[in-house]
């Protein structure tokens, strides 16, 4: 009898972590945001997955080599890679300025305008602002919005990584707004971003066959 209770709890043991071992290996995404990026010339959508209790995004490149990076609250950011051969490699960095603390955002002036941005958990309104920089004469125009649970210095992060796998200058916001405002807009001569929607898109990426390097 007792042998059989000792065989029992074992099974459940190994069951629970079995579990645990396999929610780690999978990521889970619930919602998304959907970007139009424009360089003056073209314009391209970019996917970027949120999940807000964890406070992890999850960008998914129109790449053959990078299949994923994971960013996180703390800055670390976990690219991804396949080569042709089938092997699976996760680099991490990490981008300090996600962690700083900066008073940049008084170079923010708000404006009199507003946007609306149409999604599946309700409407979003974001503020205009305009951004003038110390060292040139330019001013850009972009919105921002609160409205959204989370903390925004992580989706600007991936703009500064290193290689050609970042998201566009525009969003390199670290330190110039507060990491509670999210971009939905933003004008500049040379480029433009547009929030097309944030909304319920779940989406899972599993982590369990890739072989991690340490941080950079």
């Amino acid at each position: 009898m007792k042998n059989n209770i000792k065989l029992l709890l074992i099974c459940i043991l190994c069951t629970i972590k079995g579990i645990a071992q396999s929610s780690k290996s999978i990521l889970n995404f619930p919602n998304a945001f959907i970007y139009e990026v424009g360089n003056g010339i073209e314009k391209s959508e970019i996917w970027i997955y949120h999940n807000p209790q964890t406070g992890q995004f999850l960008y998914v490149p129109n790449d053959d080599m990078v299949k994923a990076v994971l960013g996180t609250p703390e800055g670390i950011y976990t690219i991804f890679t396949e080569t042709e051969k089938g092997e699976k490699t996760a680099i991490k960095q990490k981008i300090y300025q996600v962690l700083e603390k900066s008073d940049k955002h008084k170079l923010l002036k708000s404006i009199n305008q507003t946007k609306k941005i149409d999604g599946s958990q309700g409407q979003i309104i974001a503020k205009g602002f305009t951004l003038s920089y110390l060292k040139s004469a330019e001013v850009d125009t972009l919105f921002l919005s609160t409205q959204i649970f989370g903390n925004a210095n992580v989706l600007y992060g991936f703009s500064l990584l290193e290689g050609d796998i970042k998201l566009p200058h525009t969003f390199n916001l670290c330190g110039l707004v507060p990491k509670n405002q999210f971009i939905t807009h933003y004008f500049s001569k040379y480029s433009s971003v547009k929030l097309l929607t944030y909304e319920n898109n779940p989406y899972q990426f599993e982590v369990k066959h890739y072989k991690f390097k340490q941080v950079k």
